[in-house]
């Protein structure tokens, strides 16, 4: 596997009541944590959102791409949903959109990019920052033409592909990625993370902590020079043979 040291969890209410000081102690940089589904606010959103920041773990909000129909205007309204929940706010990282397979049932619908175009524009219009764009390499890839799809490119990517490979499989049209989610169901590890359920997401950032701060827009404040005893005592000898004092005379 290669390294990459700036891990992260994504979650929703599945995992239940979250120890982020746990997940904290665990080596946890982030969280993308699910804010809306099918226009409901997640029910674990606001404590999660709030516990996270108090651990010092930055956070990015997401919702999905869906409806029911999946069109073009119900885009709208879900990325007006999701915005109106983190607005006063917005965490550390952009806002996601989850462009994935609906947990109830329902064929794909179309258009499917047509429709998490218009919900990546609207969301980006909404925040001011480009919307992050999370999919998986095989749902991506059920779609037509998913290679074309070269406005995507504009957006950052999180990826999910569960693969024992030192890197994720990346779609077309995608040159890279910038967070991967490497492991979930199954993966028995939700408690040793802080969550109440026996799974929990794991993922990785594409980078160190200085690209990543700078992918966050978190500016790193310089520490002023520490001032030492020794040279205090030399500016106040400095200054005081400018008054005509010495203390040669004492």
């Amino acid at each position: 596997m290669a390294e990459f040291p700036i891990v992260g969890i994504d979650v929703s209410s599945y995992q239940g009541l979250m120890d982020w000081g746990l997940a904290k102690k665990q080596g946890i940089t982030f969280a993308f944590i699910r804010a809306e589904y099918n226009l409901a606010k997640d029910k674990q959103f606001d404590r999660n959102w709030f516990e996270a920041k108090r651990n010092g773990i930055y956070r990015g909000a997401y919702g999905w791409v869906m409806g029911n129909p999946i069109s073009n205007v119900n885009q709208l309204n879900h990325a007006s949903f999701l915005w109106n929940i983190i607005k006063d706010d917005p965490g550390e990282l952009p806002p996601v959109c989850d462009f994935e397979k609906a947990l109830y049932g329902g064929g794909p619908s179309t258009p499917a990019f047509g429709a998490l175009q218009a919900y990546v524009l609207a969301l980006e219009k909404l925040s001011g920052k480009k919307p992050m764009i999370y999919t998986s390499y095989g749902y991506w890839r059920q779609w037509s033409p998913f290679a074309t799809q070269y406005w995507a490119l504009s957006y950052p990517l999180w990826i999910a592909n569960y693969t024992t490979r030192p890197d994720p499989l990346v779609p077309a049209p995608f040159p890279t990625w910038n967070f991967w989610q490497w492991s979930a169901g199954g993966n028995g590890l939700g408690e040793s993370y802080g969550a109440q359920s026996g799974d929990i997401d794991l993922d990785r950032y594409n980078g160190d902590m200085e690209s990543f701060k700078k992918f966050a827009g978190i500016e790193t404040t310089p520490q002023p020079p520490s001032i030492t005893l020794e040279s205090r005592v030399s500016k106040l000898e400095k200054w005081a043979e400018t008054k005509g004092y010495s203390y040669e005379n004492y």
